[in-house]
């Protein structure tokens, strides 16, 4: 019953997309200008993006207290810039040890952006967002209108533009959106350019582990799913493997692992080994139960358009995938251990929200009126529109817990600010600024606010202590100091900032004591505020 209902809507699909392979795209002849409407639609989310990253947010504020990540990318991105690309060939730099986690694409694309604006602000990284982030709402109309009609194309590209996830998403200069629209130039090109689709496929993988994980298997679906042409298949593998290749042979020599960010992700998210092992509470094991059944649907989703190959299957490909990986994240593996109600519109949802929208278009809009008698074919089509048109507005109500969230978190960014001018007043351009690793708007402030040159930071992550062998440091600290004090005088040492919040999220404990040891002899305190210590580094009396 089930596969007689799924064959009377979806008939015509493989035979719609054989044509499309074979350079023939009816849809295409149906809608005029497909590409000036995707024009249109890129101003369009363009403009919308841009009246929330100036009006609905703080342009320098994203939020650290909830998006604190963003700081973190431009940290690398800009580190990279000032003092990594110095060190070796497109070497990444970070503060906290981070730098390969996420792909090597993004920093260098905020390092271009960067160089052509000649700003290092965070607002360039939101800019980048929002132009890739419009870039995906065009392609994501070009998509469906080569595959779908006219009503399909626009109303897609409605709930792509949108829907407030989405678009909230699109403005915060995370890596989401650069990803995002290389995986779906990737699915573009394909028919036309299956070379260049690989290239854009392997681009999108440089950029986040899982768009890696779902470019594989899109390809593999292109390979063994579709029935176009052995050429086709055969340039998409050679250029995306190419690409692949020289990516993991970079990762190899400056990581020791050719899948770092892939492997990185299995262990931190989903082996939990970034997570402490603690009880769920009832909420995530609410939670958990429900991501449960969400991935049973999503890979019944996946399975279904392998099985029947619909129109766009790349695009629905891609849909089900991005919703199974987050819901076994959140259902079989350790991610739920961070889980709060926030993640509800968070921007890991922002293209499964997407999707959703654009899959409610596609049954209701056109394949459910199929099943309708033709006389009342249009009353079926008015009332789908109807549903979606429905949809999209209660979504909007989405923007309530998103402003929320957001404005609770701003408050953060002005106290790292504050603390950047007190490091300022004592910094006598001399030496260099030993900084917490994890406080990356901190990094932020003295480099924007305070002009002061990413090369004159140094992270506290890779001090003696985390190169130290043994137990304990302090058993003989006489001659362990002597390392400290060639450690200082190498990386010429002039303030030491400790945060106590960092000194405790990192186990950073033989800091502490030694500050406590060394004050007055290593270390002179400076000044304290807002939980913030500034030292001064003694080294002529002790070299």
């Amino acid at each position: 019953m089930l596969g007689k209902f799924f064959d009377k809507i979806l008939h015509e699909d493989e035979a719609s997309l054989n044509e499309s392979l074979r350079g023939k795209i009816p849809s295409q002849e149906k809608f005029k200008h497909p590409w000036v409407w995707a024009v249109i639609f890129f101003a369009a989310a363009f403009i919308f993006r841009i009246g929330i990253l100036f009006f609905m947010t703080i342009p320098e504020n994203v939020g650290p207290g909830w998006y604190g990540d963003v700081y973190h990318h431009w940290q690398i991105a800009y580190l990279s810039k000032t003092v990594g690309f110095k060190e070796g060939f497109l070497r990444l730099w970070d503060f906290k040890g981070l730098e390969y986690y996420w792909g090597l694409l993004h920093p260098l694309t905020l390092i271009v952006a960067f160089t052509l604006s000649g700003s290092t602000s965070v607002v360039i990284a939101r800019m980048v967002s929002v132009i890739f982030g419009s870039g995906v709402v065009a392609l994501i109309f070009l998509i469906l209108a080569r595959y779908f009609d006219k009503k399909i194309a626009i109303l897609g590209s409605l709930f792509a533009s949108f829907i407030p996830v989405s678009a909230f998403s699109d403005t915060l200069g995370m890596q989401e959106p650069l990803g995002l629209f290389f995986i779906l130039l990737g699915i573009f090109l394909w028919i036309e350019n299956p070379f260049f689709s690989g290239f854009a496929l392997m681009l999108a993988g440089m950029v986040r582990s899982e768009y890696w994980i779902f470019s594989v298997l899109i390809i593999l679906a292109f390979v063994f799913v579709s029935k176009t042409d052995s050429h086709h298949k055969v340039m998409i593998c050679i250029s995306y493997l190419v690409l692949a290749l020289i990516y993991m042979k970079y990762l190899l020599d400056y990581t020791g692992n050719p899948i770092y960010p892939v492997w990185t992700a299995y262990l931190a998210t989903y082996k939990g080994d970034w997570f402490l092992d603690v009880a769920l509470t009832p909420l995530q094991s609410s939670i958990k139960l429900f991501s449960q059944l969400v991935f049973v649907a999503s890979l019944s989703g996946v399975l279904l358009t392998v099985w029947k190959r619909p129109k766009a299957t790349a695009l629905f490909l891609l849909g089900f995938l991005n919703i199974a990986l987050i819901s076994a994240m959140h259902g079989f593996g350790a991610y739920i251990r961070g889980f709060e109600l926030k993640v509800l519109v968070d921007r890991l949802l922002a293209f499964p929200y997407t999707f959703l929208g654009i899959l409610a278009s596609i049954i209701f809009v056109y394949y459910l009126p199929k099943i309708f008698p033709k006389k009342i074919h249009t009353t079926g089509i008015i009332l789908g529109l109807v549903v979606c048109a429905s949809i999209l507005l209660v979504a909007q109500f989405a923007w309530i817990p998103i402003l929320k969230y957001y404005r609770q978190a701003i408050g953060n960014f002005q106290a790292e600010v504050d603390i950047a001018k007190v490091v300022s007043r004592n910094y006598k351009r001399e030496g260099k600024i030993f900084l917490p690793s994890d406080r990356a708007v901190l990094t932020y402030a003295l480099v924007t606010y305070e002009k002061i040159p990413g090369d004159k930071l140094i992270s506290q992550l890779y001090d003696p202590f985390y190169y130290y062998k043994g137990d304990n440091p302090f058993a003989n600290w006489e001659e362990f100091r002597k390392e400290v004090i060639k450690w200082l005088v190498k990386n010429d040492a002039e303030l030491y900032v400790t945060a106590v919040k960092a000194l405790a999220n990192e186990d950073r404990s033989f800091q502490e004591r030694m500050l406590g040891l060394e004050k007055g002899k290593l270390f002179r305190l400076l000044e304290e505020k807002q939980g913030f210590s500034i030292y001064g580094v003694i080294l002529n009396a002790e070299e």
